[in-house]
């Protein structure tokens, strides 16, 4: 989640004209709103992270300043800037999910799905911290008189280098839930991809 699965396997929100035309056909229960209208108010609250993915691919493109640093400060300094661009991105998903939560919904197996996602929005968001942190410490090793790396710090450099890798894998399998997740909600709002409408019956 990495949230770039959301760009690829975005929920789609009902279109207008296919909402009416469900409405005109169903008829409100004293319960409260219908499966439609409460699958329109998640998912147009789910479709607003695609910012959210949008900063993150962003930021991943970044990375690029590594290969590009000339010596270790600049090497540094690309770190220091991860750190801080991942920290905001944490801190907007953990925004993202307050909202996402806040959405009041009476249908068990939509609030089940709700549920769902917010719990591996705070994976991701817990992840992306901790790579945040990381990033953090690599800017701040110790260089010597050249600028190179100390001896201690090149150690260091290879101490953190397992966690970037688990990082990496974790992010993968928690961007796998998500978009198991968000299938199941298209599935259950009978969203398709082609059509993004609904098949409410």
């Amino acid at each position: 989640m990495n949230l770039t699965s959301l760009s690829h396997k975005r929920i789609r929100r009902f279109s207008a004209v296919t909402l009416v035309g469900v409405m005109v056909t169903l008829t409100a229960t004293a319960c409260g709103e219908t499966k439609v209208a409460q699958c329109n108010k998640l998912i147009e609250v789910i479709n607003k992270g695609e910012e959210i993915d949008q900063k993150f691919e962003a930021e991943a493109q970044a990375l690029s300043n590594f290969d590009n640093a000339s010596n270790f400060a600049e090497f540094k300094d690309a770190a220091s800037a991860m750190a801080t661009a991942f920290g905001s991105i944490a801190d907007d998903v953990d925004t993202y999910l307050e909202e996402v939560n806040a959405v009041e919904l009476s249908d068990e197996e939509l609030a089940t799905q709700q549920e769902k996602y917010a719990e591996q929005g705070v994976t991701f968001s817990g992840l992306i911290r901790s790579a945040s942190d990381l990033f953090a410490q690599v800017s701040e090793l110790d260089s010597d008189d050249n600028g190179d790396p100390t001896p201690d710090s090149s150690q260091q450099l290879m101490d953190l280098a397992p966690g970037f890798e688990d990082f990496s894998r974790n992010v993968e399998t928690s961007s796998q839930e998500i978009d198991t997740v968000i299938t199941n909600i298209n599935t259950y709002c009978g969203v398709t991809p082609e059509e993004g409408g609904s098949d409410e019956e």
